[in-house]
């Protein structure tokens, strides 16, 4: 019923599994228009919706600023911001130690990485960019008669019969063409995907690298506190414990002597003896 349409591709979610959204590939502009108007085609008496498929294309975002439409070595911004919470900073390095690791996209404010392809500010400029690119495809398709200033596309005219053969081989090769261009869009498809995967893995790496370093630091900080409280303890026992033991080291004999005090004690059997102990101890 319809033999514009040359070929189908059954589309696939983000689980690589078969979606129940088909898509048609017609060879002519009037046929695509005529079904996008009724909105709707006919297949074995059974009527199905249809609506017109726009292929994702790529864009360049900054990693610099972050913006659409240019890469980082072209970029004229003079500051740099931050993927995660689009703060404009001056050194990245230090601003990872301050960043508060709360998602916000520059483009959108929304609560997601600014480099995130998922953002909506992106896939709105995707699909703009995707119409003018098929409407500029489509208006190549047809050719201008500067004569009689109208347009007109060469299929909706009858084909004469000593041309037949190279216009059968012209729409074979047409939809050899066509289907190497579908698969191009597929694996193109298959691209963004694993780019998307790869950007989240991305995101995912070095969010760990920031809880890895808040994690050091947090250590060095705690060694730090330790450090400090062996030196306390030694300075306590250098400039306090020390010069008492000297002064108990050089009175408890004498005390002993004069028999102020008794060498024998119950807690001690010979305060002499542990004097002496205390003398070979005691630093100098």
């Amino acid at each position: 019923m319809y033999p514009e349409v040359v070929n189908l591709f059954r589309l696939s979610n983000k689980n690589k599994r078969p979606a129940t959204i088909v898509r048609l590939h017609i060879i002519r502009i009037k046929v695509i228009d005529d079904l996008l108007s009724k909105k709707h085609i006919y297949i074995n008496n059974i009527r199905y919706p249809i609506s017109e498929y726009l292929v994702p294309v790529k864009l360049l975002v900054c990693t610099k600023c972050f913006q659409i439409g240019h890469i980082r070595s072209t970029c004229r911004s003079s500051m740099e911001f931050c993927r995660i919470c689009g703060t404009a900073i001056n050194d990245l390095k230090e601003h990872k130690d301050k960043c508060n690791n709360k998602p916000k996209c520059i483009k959108c404010a929304g609560e997601h990485d600014s480099n995130d392809h998922r953002c909506p500010n992106i896939k709105t400029f995707r699909v703009i960019l995707t119409k003018s690119l098929l409407n500029s495809a489509g208006s190549n398709n047809h050719n201008r008669n500067n004569s009689t200033n109208y347009w007109f596309n060469d299929q909706d005219f009858t084909v004469l019969n000593g041309n037949r053969l190279d216009i059968h081989q012209t729409s074979e090769s047409r939809i050899v063409d066509d289907n190497r261009i579908g698969d191009l869009f597929n694996k193109l498809n298959k691209l963004e995907v694993n780019s998307d995967k790869i950007v989240e893995l991305n995101n995912k790496y070095l969010d760990q690298i920031a809880r890895a370093q808040q994690m050091l630091a947090k250590h060095h900080h705690e060694l730090q506190l330790l450090q400090h409280d062996v030196m306390f303890q030694r300075e306590f026992a250098s400039q306090f414990i020390s010069p008492l033991g000297q002064v108990l080291i050089s009175i408890i004999p004498v005390l002993v002597n004069q028999d102020i005090i008794k060498d024998k004690t119950i807690l001690c059997t010979s305060v002499t003896a542990l004097i002496n102990k205390l003398t070979n101890d005691l630093p100098l």
